[in-house]
């Protein structure tokens, strides 16, 4: 499990992460910021599955991306916070 931690201008932002090879198996977005479950869980569905490459998680995100979809968060900072959960992955 990767954790990576982001401050943003909406609040701070928490990834959870697993990959099974070099791929996204388990995500959980959480943290202090404005959003609702719902549009959390369409952001976990579009990269559960996918690769964990920057440029895959950024597409993925733009296909189901629309503005405050998390107040104060924009793909790029998002996909950051990914790729720092996947920088910080312990193997049990």
């Amino acid at each position: 499990m990767g954790i990576g931690e982001f401050k943003t201008p909406g609040g701070l932002l928490e990834i959870y992460l697993s990959l099974a090879g070099s791929t996204i198996e388990h995500i959980i977005i959480t943290g202090d910021f404005f959003s609702t479950t719902k549009d959390i869980n369409l952001l976990e569905s579009a990269l559960k599955w996918t690769s964990a490459r920057r440029e895959k998680i950024e597409e993925h995100l733009s296909e189901v991306w629309r503005d405050d979809i998390i107040y104060g968060v924009n793909v790029a900072t998002l996909t950051e916070a990914i790729v720092k959960a996947k920088e910080n992955l312990v193997n049990i």
